[in-house]
């Protein structure tokens, strides 16, 4: 399991997709392709992929915000945890934490409201 490899085809399934059918096939064939189907991250991922997946969000207004501004908004997360150095194993794991991290902030705004 290559990095790189790793990294294009997650861009490619996210970014490529033209449709919501299309993308669910292509990242379980990503899963698939990897070995990734233990992984409870990347579950949690796919679980909210209404939320940040393209083809998900096309019919929700963004308030003028391009395609490619989106789009680097998404390179900018993923590249705060991802270079050519980064193994899949501590990728996940330092996703996992900061998943965890927000989840915690959320858990704390909602209980002050």
């Amino acid at each position: 399991m290559e990095y790189k490899d790793i990294k294009r085809r997650l861009k490619t399934v996210v970014y490529e997709s033209s449709t919501v059918a299309q993308f669910d096939n292509e990242w379980d064939l990503f899963i698939t392709k990897f070995d990734l189907g233990g992984n409870e991250w990347l579950r949690n991922l796919n679980d909210e992929r209404h939320r940040w997946v393209p083809c998900y969000l096309k019919q929700h207004f963004w308030a003028g915000m391009s395609t490619t501004q989106r789009s680097e908004s998404m390179n900018a997360f993923f590249d705060g945890y991802i270079n050519s150095m980064t193994s899949s194993n501590s990728l996940f794991i330092s996703m996992t934490m900061h998943c965890n991290t927000r989840q915690k902030k959320n858990m704390k705004q909602t209980l002050r409201r």
